[in-house]
């Protein structure tokens, strides 16, 4: 019967025949064939749907401790019957929800941010614009700056002007979002948050621990817009898959049980074709009840709806009107349509993916709803998305393997173990006392009765654990027997607990080695371990889980995206007005030009990251590198709360911001630095300048002090001298007269001595001139010598 439904589905039929709803109503029992057997669903009846959801409710039932313990009755019954002597407690011991626990609390949303980037043209564009007019104010800020200070023209922009290409990158990340990525945001999170989005959030998250698959739907609703809801994967079907992501999937759906009247209100379905629909889910027209009566049972009846998606191909064909070897009309026509071959005709066509919808009444003829999805058909970027959204742990032709798997096989050995513990201890009997009456019969009396004797030896016994031990020789023909009056004999099965508590601790280490969930994660390590040991422990425990926790943030990461596209939907059509004012007016609370920025939401396309909150250990380190930043003075504290505030969601820009932010401030503390040298350079030239100046002054002034000093000391000393000259005046006149009088007469003293040598002269010559001549008369004459010692000579001559 598979087959036969196969061989009339065609895929590659036209598609305004896959929008019929014949064509869907084959795809529908196609899907039914697969899972339900093709009929009414039972209980009784073994199909892949029963499968699948005796499996879930199974590991359900065994993360609550409700596991059905049939099995383990079984174990201990060693023969037919023997159970009612055994008074045990076979309730299942609930071992699993703790580390389940453990696990679906690491993906708490409050640890994760949702990060939304525009990627389509328009705002890369319109963003790059930004920037190059940043970079614009970036090359001339030195020449606005030289205009403000050379001519007291103030030309700088009032706004952000990077110093650099890095603080441009970092500012444009941090600070200068495009509003329609947060306007985006803003939509998303109101849509989850109107959507009821924890209390969703937490089901899937403990669906894709316990079960390992989380399913939800994305839907458009005409009053309230983009919701979406909690899909049971008790009631999912899908195509085989081998992706965890389900991206290899190409129809799914829901069975929802619903009653006959909202069957007729969601498809309009008369009262007869709906009372034979409801005989194959055992509806019975009841005699002696009236048609009113009839039918208002009919309304309350139940059946189960599939809803589903079944993806397929779509093919967009234009006509083209050439003209010159241009094209210079495009008209569109059906997928059927061939270009005649002309050379002013062309043909254009693109092939997409899309997925229809419809709802299909289990075991009947009856479909309705048959549609595509919400308005995939002009999806140009060929990224259409079913309205179901799911992710599994692990799945492989379909069989699921959840986190339970690992640990129940084990729990369910420790339930045994902890079972045959129950029954020790209830069978458990306190060590055996045997009294020999022979021999307290033997004990001595001391002078006191033989009661007495008994009496004592047992309190001894009792207290202080002492037994009386006596020899008793028979003769030669009985010998010698010793014997204690009393005795105790350990019960040997109290030994066997230790065995089972043992094999009870190694089960659960086991549980731990296979989940990852060490003492360090579920809390139970010493809180006097050391903190390195616990630290492994703990990174170790997360690497464990890792997948897990990786499937919940691809599952998030594509739901942000498949609300995303249905938003775009609503922004495309003129249909949803009403539901664009309500967007607009959530968007109007945060921005006041709300209405420009959506005006083109419907050509935007984005991309979507979950950033994980740091740790606690994480951020305390980058608060102490925080700390050493504002105490070396690197950071300000407007910077450190901007750092912490970015580290929050993103700590690699954090970091990044930090690094930059220290470097730039050590480099402006360092140009700060080189000017504070060069003024003091200035300074101390300026101080050494003024120095000499004042020096140079100060010798200048002292100078004209001394001449001052000088001057005033000279006319001191002059009118002194005038005093002492009019006081000595008359003396000096005398004195002066006197050396005048003297001289007078030294010179004439001097004259007559000069006088009388010349006449001493004139007398030597004359004398030696008479001398000669009479020396030359006395030749002549030769006459006698003359003595001229002798006076005489001289005074004859003179006579003569």
């Amino acid at each position: 019967m598979k087959e036969n439904i196969l061989k009339h589905i065609d895929p590659f039929a036209p598609f305004e025949v896959k929008k019929d709803n014949t064509y869907g109503l084959q795809i529908a029992k196609f899907i039914s064939q697969q899972w339900f057997g093709g009929g009414v669903i039972h209980n009784g009846v073994s199909c892949e749907f029963v499968k699948r959801r005796e499996y879930i409710t199974n590991k359900r039932k065994f993360v609550r401790g409700e596991k059905d313990v049939s099995q383990f009755k079984k174990l201990l019954s060693k023969s037919k019957g023997d159970l009612k002597y055994l008074n045990i407690d076979f309730r299942y011991i609930n071992i699993a929800r703790k580390f389940c626990n453990i696990v679906i609390n690491g993906m708490s949303p409050e640890n994760y941010m949702l990060d939304i980037r525009s990627t389509d043209k328009i705002t890369i564009k319109l963003k790059e614009d930004k920037m190059n007019g940043y970079r614009k104010y970036m090359a001339s800020k030195d020449l606005l700056q030289s205009a403000v200070k050379d001519l007291g023209i103030d030309l700088m922009p009032s706004g952000f002007v990077p110093e650099d290409e890095e603080e441009l990158e970092l500012f444009m990340s941090i600070k200068d979002r495009p509003k329609i990525e947060i306007a985006e945001e803003l939509l998303i999170n109101w849509i989850l948050n109107t959507s009821d989005w924890n209390q969703v959030d937490a089901d899937l998250r403990e669906d894709l621990v316990n079960c390992g698959i989380m399913v939800t739907r994305v839907f458009i609703d005409k009053n309230d817009g983009v919701k979406l809801v909690y899909v049971d994967p008790v009631n999912y079907v899908h195509s085989n898959v081998n992706k965890n992501n389900f991206d290899d999937k190409f129809y799914e759906g829901v069975v929802e049980t619903i009653t006959v009247g909202d069957l007729i209100r969601e498809s309009g379905l008369g009262l007869e074709e709906a009372r034979n629909i409801a005989k194959s889910y055992n509806y019975s027209w009841q005699e002696g009840l009236s048609s009113v009566q009839n039918y208002d049972r009919l309304l309350g009846h139940k059946v189960d709806v599939l809803r589903f998606a079944w993806k397929t191909v779509k093919t967009l064909k234009y006509k083209q009107k050439i003209r010159k070897g241009e094209v210079i009309k495009l008209s569109k026509r059906e997928d059927e349509f061939k270009a005649p071959n002309r050379s002013d005709i062309g043909e254009l066509s693109k092939s997409f993916d899309t997925w229809f919808e419809g709802n299909y009444v289990i075991g009947s003829e009856f479909l309705y709803g048959w549609k595509e999805c919400e308005n995939l058909y002009d999806d140009v970027m060929n990224k259409a998305m079913s309205p179901f959204l799911t992710h599994a742990l692990d799945i492989r032709n379909n069989t699921l393997h959840a986190f339970t798997d690992e640990i129940e096989v084990i729990a369910d050995g420790m339930q045994m173990t902890a079972l045959k513990i129950k029954h020790l201890l209830s069978e458990l009997k306190p060590d055996v006392i045997e009294i020999s009456v022979d021999m307290l019969a033997e004990l001595p009396t001391l002078g006191g009765t033989k009661r007495e004797a008994w009496e004592e030896a047992l309190d001894l016994f009792q207290a202080k654990g002492i037994a009386l031990r006596k020899r008793i020789n028979l003769g030669d023909d009985g010998g010698i027997i010793e014997g204690a009056a009393v005795s105790a004999h350990p019960f040997q099965q109290g030994q066997a607990i230790t065995i089972l508590l043992n094999s009870w601790a190694n089960d659960y280490n086991l549980i731990r080695e296979n989940t990852g969930i060490n003492p360090a994660v579920d809390g139970s390590l010493p809180s006097n371990a050391l903190v390195g040991v616990s630290e492994m422990n703990r990174l170790a425990g997360n690497k464990a889980t890792k997948n897990i926790v990786d499937t919940w943030i691809r599952f998030r990461t594509k739901l942000s995206e498949l609300i995303s596209t249905r938003i775009q939907s609503i922004y495309n059509y003129s249909e949803a007005s009403h539901i664009r004012k309500l967007y607009d007016q959530v968007i109007s609370k945060h921005f006041n030009d709300h209405l420009s920025i959506l005006k083109n939401r419907h050509l935007h396309e984005f991309g979507f990251t979950f950033n994980i909150y740091s740790s606690y250990e994480a951020m305390q380190e980058f608060r102490d590198d925080l700390t050493i930043g504002l105490n070396d003075g690197s950071i300000s504290v407007e910077e450190k709360a901007e750092a912490t505030n970015i580290f929050k969601t993103n700590p690699k820009l954090a970091k990044q911001y930090l690094a930059y932010r220290r470097r730039k401030n050590m480099q402006i503390k360092s140009e700060e630095n080189e000017r504070m040298l060069q003024v003091k350079s200035q300074n101390d030239a300026m101080a050494a300048q003024a120095k000499v100046q004042a020096d140079t002054e100060a010798y200048q002034y002292k100078r004209q002090i001394d001449l001052e000093y000088e001057s005033r000391m000279s006319q001191i000393r002059l009118m002194e001298h005038q005093g002492m000259n009019e006081i000595n005046a008359p003396k000096e006149d005398k004195e002066f007269q006197q050396e005048v009088y003297l001289t007078q007469i030294a010179a004439k003293g001097k004259e007559n001595l000069e006088a009388y040598k010349e006449n001493r002269k004139d007398d030597r010559t004359k004398k030696q001139a008479s001398q000669q001549s009479k020396m030359i008369e006395q030749r002549h004459n030769n006459t006698s010598p003359i003595d001229f010692e002798d006076t005489n000579w001289l005074e004859e001559d003179s006579f003569l």
